[in-house]
C-alpha cells in the first residue's frame, strides 16, 4: 500500500517542467495546471496495511460508525514539505498550506483492496467564525469618535492572533512581546534595565498578576498547555524575567548555539504563546476605556430610538408574599433591538433580575416569562426557589 499526502500551493509558482524526486524515504511530485504549480504530493511506498483507516461499526443502535486510524506519517510529510519550502524560499516567495491535506491510500494487491474500507479523505484547519453582539459593535463605533487610538495595540494583537491560528507560536510570542516592550519597556533593551522598566509600570504588573491567577484558578484553562509554565512563574517579577529571557532566545538567538530555536519546531513555544496571547488581550482590554465610557450607553439607546430599533418586552412574573399569597405582575421593558435573539434574551433577563433584586421587597420571586410585545415570541422562561417569606 502507498500513502499519498497532497498539499496545496497558496502562492502561484510557475514551472515549465518537473518530474518526481526521491528523498526523505519518500517520492515527491509537483502537480501542475499548465505552467502553474498547484500541489505538492508526498508518497510513502510499501506501507503496512495496518496504517490504512478502518471503519468501525458499533454494536449498539443509534451510535454512528466511525473511522479509526494511526496516521503517523502525516507529520513527516509536513516536515518534508516545510523543509523544502524553507530552502526554496531563499530564492522564491512561496507558500504551501500544510494545515490542510488530502490523503490517499493506494492498494497494490487485490488482497489490500478487499481489506481496505477507506481509500481517501481530507483534513482541514478552519478558522472559527467570530460571533459578536451589536452592542459591542456600536460601542466600538461610538468610541472611535474619542481621542483614544488603539491602532498600535490592535495591529500587534491581530498579527499575534493570526500567527497563533497558524501554529506559528514563535511569531505569536514575538508580536506579543513587541507590544509589551513598546508600551512598558521605556526604550530599554538590556535585560536588567528592561526588567526594571516593566516592573515600574504598576498597570502592567497588575495585568501579569491577574493573568497568572486566571491560568491557575479559572476552569477555562484547566487543560491549558501554559499551566505548567505559569505554575513555575507564579508572580509578576519571575514571569516578566522569563518573558524577557525568551525574548533574548527568540529575537537574538545565535545560530551557533546548541539550543538554537528552529522555525520548524514551533511546539516548544506553544505554552509561551498561549500565556502571552492572554496577557496581550488583557493589555488590549485596558486600552478600551473609551468603549465603556458612561455616556456610551445613553448614546447607544438614543441612537436606537432615532432609527426605530427599539423593542418592547413584556415580562409577566409571579411573587409570593409573607401571607403565602401569589400575585401576578407585569413589567414592560424597552430595549435596543430589531429581532428576537439569544443575545436579547440574555440581556433582558439580566436586566430583569437586577431590577427584581432592588425593587421587589417583602416578597419572593416565583417565576417570570418574557415575550416580545409585537410578535409574542418568547424570550425566556424561568423558575425561582420561592419559600414563604418570613412574617414581618
Amino acid at each position: 500500500m502507498d500513502i499519498r499526502y497532497k498539499f496545496a500551493f497558496e502562492r502561484t509558482l510557475l514551472l515549465e517542467d518537473s518530474w518526481p524526486m526521491a528523498g526523505h524515504g519518500a517520492v515527491v511530485e509537483l502537480l501542475r495546471n499548465g505552467d502553474e504549480v498547484t500541489h505538492i504530493v508526498v508518497t510513502f511506498s510499501n506501507q503496512p496495511l495496518e496504517l490504512a483507516p478502518k471503519m468501525v461499526t458499533p454494536d449498539a443502535e443509534g451510535i454512528a460508525a466511525h473511522i479509526v486510524m494511526r496516521d503517523n506519517l502525516r507529520d513527516m510529510a509536513r516536515q518534508i514539505v516545510k523543509r523544502f519550502e524553507h530552502f526554496l524560499g531563499i530564492h522564491h516567495t512561496v507558500k504551501i498550506d500544510t494545515r490542510n491535506v488530502d490523503v490517499e491510500f493506494v492498494p497494490k494487491t487485490d488482497h489490500e483492496r478487499r481489506e481496505m474500507k477507506v481509500f481517501n479523505f481530507s483534513t482541514s484547519a478552519s478558522v472559527p467564525k467570530s460571533r459578536a453582539t451589536f452592542s459591542m459593535i456600536a460601542q466600538a463605533f461610538f468610541a472611535s469618535e474619542s481621542a483614544d487610538d488603539p491602532s498600535f495595540v490592535t495591529s500587534f494583537l491581530q498579527l499575534a492572533r493570526q500567527a497563533s491560528r497558524e501554529r506559528r507560536y514563535i511569531d505569536s510570542f514575538r508580536y506579543c512581546f513587541l507590544l509589551f516592550e513598546s508600551l512598558y519597556g521605556n526604550g530599554k533593551f538590556k535585560t536588567s534595565q528592561l526588567v526594571d522598566a516593566m516592573m515600574s509600570h504598576r498597570e502592567f504588573t497588575d495585568l501579569v498578576t491577574r493573568t497568572i491567577d486566571e491560568f491557575l484558578t479559572d476552569s477555562l484553562h484547566q487543560g491549558s498547555v501554559a499551566r505548567g509554565l505559569v505554575g513555575s512563574h507564579r508572580d509578576a517579577k519571575t514571569m516578566i524575567e522569563y518573558l524577557i529571557d525568551r525574548r533574548g532566545h527568540y529575537f537574538h538567538g545565535n545560530i551557533k548555539r546548541t539550543d538554537i530555536w528552529r522555525p520548524d519546531q514551533q511546539e516548544e513555544a506553544e505554552a509561551l504563546s498561549e500565556f502571552t496571547m492572554f496577557l496581550a488581550l488583557a493589555v488590549a482590554d485596558s486600552m478600551a476605556a473609551a468603549m465603556f465610557s458612561p455616556d456610551i450607553g445613553k448614546r447607544y439607546f438614543d441612537n436606537a430610538k432615532r432609527f426605530g430599533a427599539i423593542m418592547t418586552v413584556i415580562i409577566r412574573y409571579k411573587i409570593r408574599d409573607e401571607h403565602d399569597l401569589t400575585h401576578d405582575k407585569t413589567l414592560e421593558m424597552n430595549t435596543p433591538a430589531t429581532v428576537a435573539s439569544n443575545d436579547l434574551a440574555l440581556r433582558v433577563q439580566e436586566q430583569f433580575v437586577r431590577w427584581a433584586q432592588t425593587e421587589i421587597h417583602g416578597a419572593n420571586l416565583v417565576s417570570a416569562i418574557a415575550v416580545d410585545k409585537a410578535t409574542g415570541t418568547e424570550l425566556f422562561r424561568s423558575q425561582y426557589i420561592a419559600p414563604k417569606p418570613a412574617a414581618v
